[in-house]
């Protein structure tokens, strides 16, 4: 049984991954970003993806696995072509630090992600961000 839950969100373009609570069970990292990557190919267009990834704590060895698997390889799922941007919802500080480094390092393509707090924080920029996006599709010739 999967440790996850993975859903798009009714008329929005914001796919919400939640990690449930309890162990970390190996294999899990890497079939949840199969299930993500699936659901992002079937989409109409770009997806924000928000990772509430509270239940979760890493360790260091566990943290620089996660970042390398999600933004490197053949196929990464921080580097989807129909991946807006990822927001990962953590307080955990060696994840908040990893969110950085995706971010800023060619290493890991400088991933297009960022962390926040709390999911309401994570859907409100979201849709902060598509607002934008719609002002400024009005206001082209």
């Amino acid at each position: 049984m999967a440790e996850y839950t993975l859903r798009v969100l009714k008329d929005e373009p914001i796919i919400l991954f939640t990690r449930e609570a309890g162990e970390w069970q190996a294999g899990e990292m890497s079939q949840s970003m199969v299930d993500t990557i699936a659901l992002l190919d079937a989409q109409p267009g770009p997806m924000f993806l928000v990772l509430d990834l509270l239940t979760l704590s890493l360790d260091l060895s566990d943290s620089l696995a996660a970042t390398t698997m999600a933004s490197r390889g053949p196929e990464p799922m921080l580097h989807h072509p129909k991946l807006r941007e990822t927001i990962i919802v953590t307080t955990d500080p060696m994840m908040q630090h990893s969110v950085r480094a995706m971010a800023a390092s060619p290493t890991f393509g400088f991933a297009r992600v960022s962390h926040v707090e709390t999911v309401a924080d994570a859907l409100t920029y979201c849709r902060l961000r598509l607002a934008e996006t719609r002002g400024l599709a009005a206001h082209e010739p």
